[in-house]
């Protein structure tokens, strides 16, 4: 079966860029170039006419099967579904057999003709404008492509109707729009008809990794380096404070959860998000999840981030993780960072001149005084390296003693900088405020800060190159050389 879907692939041989299977042996994803344009193809198994419908009336009787199961209906999936095909068109041969069950389990525990899309691991979202318009997807190593998929205005609206009903919603005219989170941890929003787009309905999917990058996953993508991460990790060790600032799918989020992964596993986490995103191993981790206002037993129930970091306080956190600040809750990280708990968060903003203003000014409003604690900023960017997007780390600063008059830092120091030439980061200077607090917390001279440094660039270069992948072998790799160490 492998063998006849990468057949399919000669009909795009002069225009094919790269190919690679999502699941082998039934989906394939094929990048290939039209002009000036990238598009994504997704190959898989089509249906003749006649196994259409018969897809059809296997369907609707399967599904009054499995609902009066009293046991897991994927369980009996296959063998309620063998009985119907074969009823049915007894002459099946095995091969199309195999291919119409996959349609169908697609169907009923699956995305359907979506689901090659929520299973591709390079792509973060999905978004569909209307009735009649292929797919969009944002591609980690190519950016915003089109598809070769697309929906029919009626059948649009009954697959955002059973989008929102796998996300816990309802979507109506007297409720349009729908916003949750689907099985798998994607963030969906989903629109109804013409009450909210001239277009119809439609819908944008927000994917999020099962399983995190690690710093060594950054590392072998271009975002950090080897010197880069080990500074990090003696920092987040240590308890110094960090702010990830960055644009819109800079990977802001993915870069603080790798850091994320290397505070030591015996000390507390408090995390705080709008969607869960982080991803920890550690077992003293409190993960908390802002939800939007509902009414319970009467009364209203509104538990945003301002709610949680309030509570997540009073948990004795040593690491204090949120998402992300983007209102009068920062304030509250503020005033946590200042009465000792280690902070980390990301904000959107290009650069530290943009974040500070943002911060110091309304809505936001921290007080200037306020920042003092913050250590480190990490800027991230979006860039073209050889004809493709990246992510990339493209300055590191430290930040020391405050301004008030004048709302800016007295001391920034640029540690790190991304250069095109190259497609490098290079250190620019020397940690001066990183290498006086870890060595006073740590115990050890400022030479032996600058020894920790270059023993954990080793290791991490070792990881690199040993291919080291999957962040509890990220994790157990750094235990093991830490009890050698």
């Amino acid at each position: 079966m492998a063998k006849l879907l990468e057949q399919k692939l000669d009909e795009f041989s002069d225009c094919l860029v790269e190919w690679y299977w999502i699941e082998k042996p039934w989906y394939l994803a094929a990048i290939i170039r039209r002009g000036d344009e990238l598009e994504y193809k997704c190959v898989t198994h089509e249906l003749t006419s006649v196994e259409k419908s018969l897809e059809v009336r296997v369907y609707n009787r399967l599904v009054d099967r499995l609902c009066f199961l009293d046991h897991d209906p994927a369980e009996a999936f296959a063998r309620e579904a063998r009985k119907l095909l074969r009823y049915y068109f007894p002459r099946l041969n095995s091969l199309r057999e195999a291919v119409i069950l996959h349609h169908l389990w697609t169907r009923c525990f699956g995305y359907e003709r979506m689901d090659p899309l929520m299973k591709d691991p390079y792509i973060e979202d999905i978004s569909c404008n209307g009735p009649g318009i292929p797919l969009y997807v944002y591609h980690m190593g190519h950016g915003f492509l089109r598809t070769n998929i697309s929906f029919t205005e009626e059948e649009i609206d009954d697959y955002v109707a059973r989008l929102a009903e796998l996300a816990g919603k309802f979507l109506s005219a007297g409720s349009p729009v729908a916003e949750g989170a689907l099985p798998d941890g994607s963030r969906l929003t989903a629109f109804w008809r013409n009450d909210v787009s001239d277009r119809g309905s439609g819908f944008s999917i927000r994917r999020f990794r099962e399983e995190p990058l690690t710093p060594i996953d950054l590392i072998r993508l271009g975002t950090l380096s080897p010197e880069l991460v080990a500074y990090l990790w003696v920092c987040v060790e240590y308890g110094l404070n960090a702010l990830i600032l960055g644009g819109t799918a800079s990977g802001k989020t993915s870069t603080l959860n790798a850091l994320c992964l290397l505070i030591p596993s015996h000390r507390r986490i408090v995390t705080i998000e709008d969607t869960r995103e982080i991803r920890l191993p550690h077992e003293n981790w409190v993960p908390l999840v802002a939800r939007e206002e509902r009414v319970v037993d009467g009364s209203s129930e509104h538990i945003d981030l301002m709610f949680l970091l309030k509570r997540a306080l009073r948990m004795r956190p040593e690491y204090l993780i949120v998402g992300e600040v983007r209102g009068v809750e920062a304030n509250v990280l503020f005033q946590a960072m200042n009465v000792g708990h280690i902070v980390y968060s990301t904000m959107h903003a290009a650069d530290l001149d943009e974040a500070v203003a943002r911060l110091t000014n309304p809505p936001i409003s921290v007080p200037m005084s306020m920042l003092i604690p913050l250590d480190l900023v990490l800027v991230q960017a979006v860039t073209k390296v050889g004809g493709r997007e990246a992510r990339r780390c493209v300055a590191v600063y430290e930040v020391d003693g405050v301004d008030i008059e004048a709302k800016r830092f007295k001391s920034v120091d640029k540690l790190f900088e991304w250069r095109a030439d190259g497609d490098r980061i290079a250190r620019i200077s020397e940690p001066k405020k990183a290498s006086r607090k870890v060595s006073l917390r740590a115990g050890f001279s400022i030479s032996g800060f600058w020894e920790e440094l270059e023993k954990r660039t080793e290791v991490l270069e070792k990881a690199a190159a040993e291919g080291v992948s999957g962040y509890r072998a990220f994790i157990n790799y750094l235990g093991a050389w830490l009890k050698r160490a």
